[in-house]
Formats: structure tokens, C-alpha cells, sequence
């Protein structure tokens, strides 16, 4: 059995590794938990970061799992993810797409799910590259406040069904594809706005910070 905890004490670690990384040895890695990825513009700058990873890694002591580390190349998978820097897509792959599609059906044919089932947490996952999506999550997620994971239930209401068929439509139609934007965030022409779905009124922030 798993450590409750384990994920957020490994969080902490890399996250470190992570600064260490960025403020020191000047890399940009992406990063979640103990997955790791280099993107740069040649596959010299992309081996020079991956041969710096390997040495600071060793020489904290930081373990590197050789049959999971990826070469260089233009079409990888992460974190579930299917990226093509070669024609800047990110896609879901098509059996993750199905299994989405039936965990939706199901949860709409049913009056009450568990907060232990996986659905909020497969949707929210695609929220990376479907953006919109995370106004028709809400109502789900403002039914979870106040309840315990995996004992309490969660009636399904008519606005929670409204949201999930809009998920099952637009599920069935996807391509499970998206562009990659490369935006400079430092660009002084580039605006950034932010913002959340809310039932009552509430606010925008614009900036980077």
C-alpha cells in the first residue's frame, strides 16, 4: 500500500531539483511530480539539457529510471499527452478518448457517483489542452466542497447533467487534437487575462503576475 503523503513529500523534492535546475544550470524543464521534459529549438540544445539533467541528478542523488528516459525526438508521449513539435499538435490518445466517453455515460445514467470515482479527475486532466472546459466542470466541483473522498456521495443534479452532456458531445465530435502556442510570456504586446466560471458576479486579473 502507498503512503498518502508520498506524492506531495516527492512534490517538494523535485520541485526543488526544479529550481535548482532553472536558477543555476539556466534550463527550463516541464514538470509534474517525478516526469520531466526538455523543449528547445535543436536537438543540440534539447542533448545539452538532458545531459546536464543526468549529471545534477547523479550528483544529488536524485535516482533516474533508464528505461523510461526518452531520447530526442519530435513526437513523444508525456504525461499521457501526445506531443509533435514537429507540427506543434498535443493530442489525447483515441483509447483515452473512448474510456472518457464511458465514464461520462455512466455517471449520466446514474442519480449519485462517489468522490472517489476517477471522472472529475480523467476531465480535468484534458483541461491541459481544452481550456474552455473547465466552466463545465464547476458545478461538479462546488458539490465536492465539504464532503469526505471516497465515503460521501454527490447527487446528480440537472445542472451537473447539462455540463456532462455538453462533455459527451463534445467528446464524441473531438478530434482529441490541439495546437501548441508558443507565446513569449515576457512580451510586452502580449496581454494575459484571467479568469474563472462563476454563478454570481466576480473579476478578471490582467497581467503575468
Amino acid at each position: 500500500m502507498g503512503c498518502s503523503s508520498a506524492c506531495a513529500v516527492f512534490e517538494v523534492v523535485t520541485t526543488a531539483f526544479g529550481w535548482v535546475l532553472r536558477n543555476k544550470f539556466i534550463l527550463n524543464p516541464l514538470h509534474y511530480l517525478d516526469d520531466f521534459a526538455f523543449i528547445q529549438h535543436t536537438f543540440d540544445q534539447c542533448e545539452y539539457d538532458l545531459n546536464v539533467f543526468k549529471t545534477v541528478s547523479a550528483r544529488i542523488g536524485i535516482p533516474l529510471a533508464p528505461e523510461k528516459t526518452e531520447g530526442l525526438a519530435r513526437d513523444i508521449m508525456f504525461l499521457g499527452f501526445r506531443l509533435q513539435t514537429n507540427i506543434l499538435i498535443v493530442s489525447v490518445p483515441p483509447d483515452k478518448m473512448i474510456k472518457y466517453a464511458q465514464r461520462v455515460e455512466a455517471v449520466l445514467q446514474a442519480d449519485s457517483i462517489s468522490l472517489d470515482q476517477s471522472l472529475l479527475g480523467c476531465l480535468n486532466w484534458t483541461l491541459s489542452i481544452i481550456i474552455p472546459g473547465w466552466a463545465f466542470l464547476r458545478c461538479m466541483y462546488d458539490a465536492m466542497i465539504g464532503k469526505s473522498l471516497g465515503s460521501d456521495m454527490i447527487l446528480i443534479t440537472r445542472e451537473m447533467k447539462s455540463d456532462l452532456e455538453i462533455w459527451q458531445h463534445f467528446i464524441n465530435t473531438f478530434n482529441g487534437r490541439a495546437c501548441i502556442s508558443y507565446v513569449q510570456q515576457n512580451d510586452p504586446n502580449v496581454i494575459a487575462m484571467h479568469a474563472d466560471a462563476c454563478h454570481k458576479p466576480g473579476a478578471g486579473v490582467f497581467g503575468h503576475q
